[in-house]
């Protein structure tokens, strides 16, 4: 592997969508695995942070719609998922692939989880350490795509990585519109202008003004991921220019 190129020498965050978990919209299933292997292959030779969500688990949103609970418990709800999620894809990577995984955690779960600092977090991916961050920022209402962009800032990443089920942008939902038009490339401010919602708003806009590219991709093609951090052009990109 040729590691001098690329993203492989620059600090990247990956999200992944909790939903990305499961083929079935609840729970954890062989999906995981796949993804870890996924992971597998860009580890230890990345300067990688992994921050996953909860959606598989509880969305504070529906949780609030459907059964009245309040938004901030709903939201911690939420964030519990994350943990949940971190633990399962931390398991995999250690009892099949062998890696040296760091589970770290923005809400204090202390018997399972390390805290989030971030030198410390700096430290495990200088030692070629595994590192999912779970929780969230910690914060309710505040999304996992918010985390991942402050994360991001924290870590003076330049690039987000989002994995989800489909191959980027489209004007529309693809899986209910067959006319939905892929976009390989969009600015901050269309992505705003158009409401396009494979990624919350207000972390498109957080990253527009800390200059960070985000490119969304289909996590379950293989090599996908392999395949950006050798540097070519997978998905799609929100960039700070056309």
């Amino acid at each position: 592997m040729n590691v001098d190129k690329g993203l492989y020498n620059e600090p990247v965050v990956l999200k992944i969508s909790g939903e990305c978990m499961t083929k079935d919209g609840f729970g954890i299933d062989d999906n995981a695995h796949f993804i870890a292997g996924e992971i597998d292959r860009i580890s230890p030779c990345s300067k990688l942070a992994i921050i996953i969500g909860g959606g598989n688990f509880a969305k504070g949103s529906i949780l609030t719609q459907t059964i009245g609970i309040r938004r901030v418990v709903a939201d911690i709800m939420g964030m519990l998922g994350t943990i949940q999620n971190a633990l399962a894809l931390q398991e995999i990577l250690e009892q099949r692939f062998k890696r040296n995984v760091r589970v770290m955690s923005s809400i204090t779960v202390n018997q399972i989880a390390e805290p989030y600092i971030i030198k410390r977090m700096l430290s495990h991916i200088a030692k070629m350490r595994v590192v999912i961050l779970a929780g969230g920022d910690g914060n309710p209402g505040s999304s996992s795509d918010h985390a991942t962009v402050t994360k991001a800032v924290e870590m003076d990443a330049k690039w987000i990585l989002k994995g989800t089920k489909v191959d980027g942008i489209f004007s529309e939902d693809p899986a209910k519109y067959s006319e939905a038009r892929f976009i390989p490339r969009i600015t901050h401010d269309e992505f705003i202008k158009n409401n396009l919602d494979i990624m919350d708003i207000t972390a498109v806009i957080q990253a527009r003004d800390r200059n960070i590219n985000i490119r969304i991709f289909n996590i379950f093609k293989r090599h996908n991921l392999s395949r950006i951090m050798q540097g070519e052009e997978v998905g799609s990109v929100i960039a700070t220019s056309p």
